[in-house]
Order: structure tokens, then C-alpha cells, then sequence
């Protein structure tokens, strides 16, 4: 009887002391701790996506409109044309002198590209110049070659593309500019020139 009673009272003793509970707080503190160190962790990646996307935002530069160099181009490009083939006291342009217009309006077309791509927004104006030989009057021949010159700037303006960078400007020299001087009565001084002046 002794024994039992002394077996409950130091039953009694050590549970009165909290033994039993100093066991669960062992068990219960890793479990707590644990998640939280898991929620951090999961935070973690979106931060550096969220620094991967701000790079992209940037603004693409802006190109540059390249300024049109006249004196380079004319350089590049000697750009005179000479319309031949009138037949005496004529100004009907024939098939060797639409060659002449042909290759005039490809050039022309040529530089109007470059114009557009630079932004130029002024005119250049195309010079047209007709001749004639020695043969007639000085009066009929001024004539003469104005009508030339003018025959030249229409058939022109239906093979170029786009005539808006361009002013025409004809002009009648009659036989003041011989081609050949030595032989003023020579078809090759029958003619239209076309040219832009640098």
C-alpha cells in the first residue's frame, strides 16, 4: 500500500512539474518554422521575372532621313541628253530621237526615287534646249527650235513617272549654238538637249 501511494504521488509530481508538455513544443516548433521558409522561397522567382520584362519597354530609335546631296548625285551621274534625228525645218521627233527620251525619262525617274527616300520637298528644274542647223532665217530657226524644245518636254511628261520634283524649262537657241561649227548645215546640229544644271 505504501508502495502505491508513493508510485502516484510521484506521478503526481512530475506532471505537476509540466514534464508531459515540455515534449510538444520539440515537435510542434518545426512545423510551424517550415512553411514560412517555403512561402518565402516561392516569392522569390516572380521578382525576377517581373525584372526580365522591363528591358522590352525600351523605344526602338528613330532612323534618320538621309539629306539629298545634289552635288554627289551630279558627280555620280552626268546627266545631259541630247534628242536628235529632226529632219530639216521639222520638229516631229523621230524614232532615234524617242530612244533619247526614253533613256532621259529612266534617269529622271532614277532621281526622283532619290528624292522621295531623302524628304526633298523643293523642284529641280530640267532644262530643255532646242537647235537647228544654219540652214533658213535666224528668225525661223529660233522658232523652229523653241517647237522643238517643246515637242520634247511633252512627250517627256508621259514617260516619267512622277513630274512633281520637276519644273520645265524650254528654250529656243536656234543656231547661236552650233554642235558642229565647222559644218553648220550638219543634222547633227539639229537637236534638243536635256540637262539639269548643278
Amino acid at each position: 500500500m505504501k508502495k502505491f501511494l508513493l508510485f502516484l504521488f510521484l506521478t503526481l509530481f512530475i506532471v505537476s512539474c509540466g514534464g508531459g508538455e515540455a515534449v510538444k513544443p520539440e515537435k510542434e516548433t518545426p512545423q510551424t518554422q517550415e512553411p514560412k521558409k517555403e512561402e518565402v522561397k516561392k516569392e522569390e522567382p516572380k521578382k525576377e521575372e517581373i525584372a526580365k520584362v522591363e528591358p522590352k519597354k525600351e523605344e526602338p530609335k528613330k532612323e534618320e532621313i538621309p539629306v539629298f546631296n545634289t552635288a554627289k548625285f551630279f558627280q555620280d551621274n552626268a546627266f545631259k541628253i541630247i534628242v536628235s534625228g529632226f529632219k530639216t525645218n521639222q520638229s516631229r521627233i523621230e524614232s532615234a530621237g524617242m530612244k533619247s527620251i526614253n533613256d532621259a525619262a529612266k534617269k529622271i525617274d532614277i532621281l526622283s526615287e532619290m528624292l522621295k527616300k531623302s524628304g526633298f520637298s523643293g523642284k529641280i528644274t530640267l532644262y530643255i534646249d532646242g537647235h537647228t542647223d544654219q540652214i533658213g532665217s535666224e528668225q525661223r530657226n529660233d522658232a523652229l527650235s523653241l517647237e522643238r524644245a517643246e515637242n520634247v518636254i511633252e512627250t517627256l511628261k508621259t514617260k516619267i513617272k512622277d513630274t512633281s520634283f520637276f519644273e520645265f524649262q524650254s528654250n529656243g537657241l536656234g543656231y547661236k549654238e552650233l554642235l558642229l561649227k565647222a559644218s553648220p548645215k550638219n543634222e547633227k546640229n539639229r537637236r534638243v538637249e536635256i540637262y539639269i544644271k548643278k
